[in-house]
C-alpha cells in the first residue's frame, strides 16, 4: 500500500491507496482517506505534522497486511445531525454471520440426525 498525496489551492488531502495487478495493466484504489491537512491539524494541535501521521499510517496498514490483520476501520457519526426515516441505513446480510457459528458447534448434523429420525419414525 502507498500514500497518496493530492494537493490544491485550498488544502492537502492524504489516502491509503493500494497497488494491485489485472493481467498487464498496473491500476490502484483508495482503500481509506486518511483525512485533510487542516483536519489533521484541528484535531492533533496546529503543530502537528500531518504528512508524517499519514507516512506512519500507511506503514502501520502495511504491516498489519504482512502479518494478515484486518485494517483499523474509523466510522465518523454526527450525533447532532437527523436522519430521515424514509431512509434505510441497515443492510441486512442474512445468515452469512450466524453460518460459521452453527457449522463449528455442528448444528447442521444435530439437524440432519433430527430430520432422519422423524423420516423413519413416520414410516415405522
Amino acid at each position: 500500500m502507498k500514500l497518496t498525496i493530492t494537493r490544491n489551492k485550498n488544502n492537502t488531502t492524504y489516502y491509503l491507496c493500494e497497488t494491485f495487478r489485472v493481467g498487464k495493466k498496473v491500476s490502484s484504489r483508495t482503500i481509506s482517506r486518511i483525512g485533510t491537512e487542516k483536519e489533521l491539524k484541528a484535531k492533533f494541535g496546529e503543530d502537528f505534522d500531518a504528512e508524517q501521521y499519514a507516512r506512519d499510517f500507511v506503514a502501520k496498514a502495511n504491516k498489519a497486511q504482512e502479518e494478515n490483520k484486518p485494517l483499523p476501520v474509523t466510522l465518523q457519526f454526527n450525533t447532532n445531525e437527523l436522519t430521515n426515516l424514509d431512509e434505510q441505513r441497515i443492510v441486512d446480510v442474512g445468515y452469512l454471520p450466524l453460518q460459521k457459528i452453527l457449522y463449528g458447534l455442528g448444528i447442521d448434523k444435530i439437524a440432519k440426525e433430527i430430520k432422519n429420525h422423524i423420516n423413519l419414525v413416520r414410516f415405522m
